[in-house]
């Protein structure tokens, strides 16, 4: 050992090769520790991803899906994406594609309508005439309120026995929203307002849109694309049949008397989408869905006061799990609670889709599929297993935050 000129110990030299030996173990040692750490992390998130795939895969496989997207917002907002099958004209689905929203489309159409009526705009128990002019088949004590909740007991457009053959003669470009209220609301009000509830009745936010442009003098699709679209950067959502747009659909399949129906090129579908002006004509993919539900339940878009009462039961819907309020729906699984909206376009566009927010674990799950399978009702029983499934799965990914993070930050 080198002494100092005293002869009392180390050189000064000495010690500093010492501390430069211990500085280099230390670094390779935290180095080695990161690299094992990653390719756990690694392994994990494959796992996860694998697991993931293959509840969709076992989905579509089981109720002959042709096509769906998934997307999951994690509690860190890190989003996970995955779609699987064929759209429209035998394109693969991407995360750009674009699903048929339908009556979840008065989600968005609900939010607005409370949104302006946060801000004085609108009042929700003054009676429809007030803003417009109701017509001879309009209960005159209906309020917008009654609209939100489907509660006024108005007629339902869709019912109309010259619809199918209208289709078939008009151009899409004659269909506006007055066109369709003086065309096809050709029956009085069924149901003294506030009595009973009409689910799904696209007459009541047609005339929910109709007073939201007359009272701000500006289109739908402006005031929901200022208000919510651009904010929360959700850039592949489109008014349908009154916008354009270049991704591509997802196209729609049907399943009736046991044979899949393609009506992907169907000519009447803009006709459809224009005639479901304000309740039906959204169209959107799952990670824009998920941004808005996960924004609108985490309090970003309303007052308390007003979420609430998109959250108030309804008593004339629902089951032990599930219910409906203004726009959007409640989901009860076990001790938890999740909240969105599930639904799709009826009939011959064939599309589901679900987005349900997570408030307890701060987690978005989205899905859509195009394909109307042979569920009861119509009624999107194998999205909600796949949420549930799915939901499980991530739940029990214990090293979630991390683990997602990382993957999702590489990819």
């Amino acid at each position: 050992m080198e002494l100092s000129k005293k002869g009392r110990g180390p050189s000064i030299r000495s010690k500093n090769l010492n501390t430069m030996k211990n500085l280099i173990l230390l670094t390779f040692g935290c180095w080695l520790v990161s690299q094992i750490s990653i390719v756990a992390q690694s392994e994990q998130s494959l796992v996860f991803d694998y697991a993931v795939k293959e509840i969709v895969r076992n989905a579509c496989l089981e109720q002959k899906i042709q096509g769906a997207s998934l997307s999951i917002i994690l509690a860190d907002g890190n989003v996970y994406k995955y779609a699987i099958g064929i759209g429209r004209k035998g394109e693969v689905i991407t995360d750009t594609t674009l699903f048929y929203a339908g009556n979840s489309t008065e989600l968005y159409l609900a939010t607005l309508a409370l949104s302006l009526e946060e801000k004085g705009i609108i009042d929700l128990d003054a009676p429809i005439e007030q803003y417009v002019k109701s017509g001879e088949f309009i209960d005159k004590a209906v309020t917008p309120r009654q609209l939100l909740s489907h509660t006024s007991g108005i007629y339902n457009i869709f019912l109309n026995p010259d619809l199918e053959d209208d289709f078939m003669a008009l151009s899409p470009e004659k269909i506006s929203p007055t066109f369709i209220m003086k065309q096809w609301l050709t029956k009085p009000n069924g149901y003294t307002p506030g009595t009973t509830l009409q689910y799904y009745n696209p007459t009541d936010y047609l005339i929910l849109g109709i007073i939201i442009e007359h009272v701000t003098e500006r289109p739908l699709e402006q005031l929901l694309r200022e208000a919510f679209w651009e904010p929360l950067e959700m850039d592949h959502t489109f008014w349908g049949g009154y916008e354009a747009y270049q991704n591509q659909l997802a196209g729609g399949w049907y399943y009736a008397h046991h044979k899949l129906i393609d009506y992907s090129e169907d000519p009447d579908i803009e006709m459809y989408l224009k005639a479901c002006w304000g309740s039906s004509n959204l169209l959107i993919t799952p990670t824009d869905a998920a941004k808005f539900v996960r924004a609108l339940v985490s309090g970003q878009i309303l007052q308390p006061a007003s979420f609430a009462l998109m959250t108030t039961i309804n008593p004339l819907r629902g089951t032990a799990n599930y219910h409906t309020g203004m726009g959007l729906e409640k989901l009860i699984l076990g001790k938890e609670l999740a909240f969105g909206t599930a639904g799709g376009g009826y009939y011959f566009l064939g599309n589901r889709m679900l987005v349900f927010y997570h408030p307890q674990d701060n987690i978005t799950i989205a899905i859509a599929s195009n394909t109307l399978s042979n569920n009861r009702d119509g009624m999107p029983d194998f999205l909600f297993q796949m949420h549930l499934a799915i939901s499980n799965l991530v739940k029990e990914a214990e090293w979630e935050k991390d683990v997602l993070s990382y993957s999702l930050s590489k990819n």
